[in-house]
């Protein structure tokens, strides 16, 4: 399916109601739905177009406890995150094994412990038998996705989607829009709030001291979803060739 500007219009608008969720008293959201459609319709032509750029991201430090960095997009690109969201979430997670649980509907905290009960009870023999549990952490993990490794891993994805024939989309489009998210450099030309904040934080934790290519925004949508799709081949392997019960965080 070819997208066409209609369609598009309408989907926007669904994006910017997500973007817009809770935050409708924030001036930004305010300034844009003051001139919505307006907004929308450049929008929608910048994508079409292929001429939309991302701005740049606002960055700070939250906490505590503890501290966090957050880049924070502009309202305008968080409706263009959302609106690849609401395209494709569904396709990839239909990927996942049954134990992904990070920001996914319908799989929170207590489904992730009833799941975790099952898999005791199974590997024991119904308490019958010794097993073990590892707890393994991926140090600095989203600091460490390499970018062009992970477009190239939803390239192909969303190349077997199509051919699968799984959902009616322009697929085109969404590899257009996966290269501009994934490939985008958040350091460029980057707003960073209060830099005094980053002197007694982990550079190994910071976008700022990150390998080349490598590194997604925390504080964007996607990021999330992509952190997913990167570390599922693993969860297949452990899963379906060592096969091994596996538990991601819940």
């Amino acid at each position: 399916m070819i997208l066409i500007k209609k369609q598009l219009l309408a989907d926007l608008l669904i994006a910017f109601h997500c973007a817009a969720k809770n935050k409708r008293s924030k001036s930004y959201v305010i300034e844009f739905e003051s001139n919505l459609m307006e907004n929308l319709n450049k929008l929608a032509d910048d994508l079409i177009n292929k001429t939309y750029e991302h701005e740049r991201f606002t960055t700070f430090m939250v906490g505590p406890p503890g501290q966090r960095e957050v880049f924070a997009a502009n309202f305008r690109d968080r409706i263009v995150h959302h609106l690849y969201y609401n395209y494709t979430h569904k396709l990839f997670e239909d990927t996942f094994i049954t134990d992904c649980y990070s920001c996914i509907k319908g799989r929170g905290t207590s489904y992730g412990i009833d799941r975790l009960k099952n898999h005791i009870r199974s590997e024991s023999q119904n308490y019958t038998k010794q097993c073990y549990i590892a707890k393994i952490d991926i140090k600095a993990y989203f600091i460490n996705i390499n970018r062009k490794i992970l477009f190239n891993i939803v390239f192909k994805q969303l190349h077997k989607f199509e051919q699968k024939k799984k959902a009616d989309l322009d697929y085109d489009f969404l590899r257009y829009l996966s290269k501009v998210i994934i490939l985008l450099d958040p350091l460029k030309n980057v707003k960073q709030i209060n830099p005094k904040a980053w002197e007694t934080y982990k550079k190994s934790k910071s976008l700022f001291f990150a390998k080349i290519l490598c590194g997604l925004p925390i504080g964007n949508l996607t990021s999330q979803l992509f952190s997913n799709v990167y570390l599922n081949l693993l969860d297949q392997f452990i899963k379906r060739v060592l096969k091994l019960n596996i538990m991601e965080d819940m």
